[in-house]
């Protein structure tokens, strides 16, 4: 399911005991969501990014601007089910890279492990 739509300006607060210039770039971005029963749901994605300059007294008034954009793209987000044999061939892939990598660990761990062990017959 699709959550909840949630803008990312709501509930802001903001109290400057200075003179500012406040900037708030939102950009857009149109979104589908297609789901594996057939139905549809559109929206849009929504990213706010806060700029605070802060100004001398008297030469400049404070404001608060808003520079909107919106994105030349869409996202389409397509809900997909893997088949059972897709499924059965990633999990033999991932048992045949875990089996190789536990052999290649083993063959080098007996390998340093002869080099060091050297046993030197003592004569009496």
């Amino acid at each position: 399911a699709v959550s909840a739509y949630s803008n990312p300006l709501n509930n802001l607060v903001q109290k400057l005991d200075h003179p500012a210039v406040v900037r708030y770039f939102l950009q857009v971005i149109p979104t589908s969501y297609a789901f594996s029963d057939g139905s549809q749901v559109a929206g849009s994605q929504i990213s706010a990014t806060q700029l605070v300059r802060r100004v001398s007294p008297g030469t400049v008034l404070s404001d608060v601007v808003f520079v909107y954009q919106s994105a030349p793209l869409r996202m389409n987000y397509v809900q997909t089910q893997k088949s059972v044999a897709q499924f059965f061939t990633s999990m033999f892939a991932i048992v045949g890279g875990l089996y190789s990598l536990t052999g290649i660990v083993d063959h080098i761990y007996h390998k340093f492990r002869k080099k060091k062990l050297v046993y030197i017959p003592v004569s009496s």
